[in-house]
């Protein structure tokens, strides 16, 4: 059987959640102050946090949401294509693991709770990723 996995992709729209020099784009560099650098993945579980910095060796850490007044839970992971933008739009694109997809049109269901100062568009699309 193949093993999809459900991307739910997350659109967050703030005025203060990114702050600073830098942006993290889709290539997985830290543009500013330093670099992500890497295969062009945000690796870890991790978050974005509001200070608008992205600490440590390369990874952002945390444990696998991102962090607002509400979060999106997952235990997938940031990919390379999410990117923070300076206007501060946030997306992130979570990879579910299929326990959470029933039935044969093999659709799962999310929570995207309320994030702070902003709008958000939740949405969702398959991916190939494992």
């Amino acid at each position: 059987s193949q093993n999809r996995n459900f991307c739910v992709c997350v659109y967050v729209k703030g005025d203060g959640y990114v702050k600073g020099d830098g942006y993290v784009k889709g290539d997985g560099y830290v543009k500013g102050d330093g670099y992500v650098k890497g295969d062009g993945y945000v690796k870890g579980d991790g978050y974005v946090k509001g200070d608008g910095y992205v600490k440590g060796d390369g990874y952002v850490k945390g444990d696998g949401y991102v962090k607002g007044d509400g979060y999106v839970k997952g235990d997938g992971y940031v990919k390379g294509d999410g990117y923070v933008k300076g206007d501060g739009m946030i997306i992130a694109h979570w990879c579910l693991r299929l326990a959470t997809i029933k039935g044969p049109s093999k659709m799962c269901s999310f929570t995207v709770l309320g994030v702070r100062g902003g709008v958000q568009k939740p949405f969702s699309i398959w991916c190939d990723h494992h």
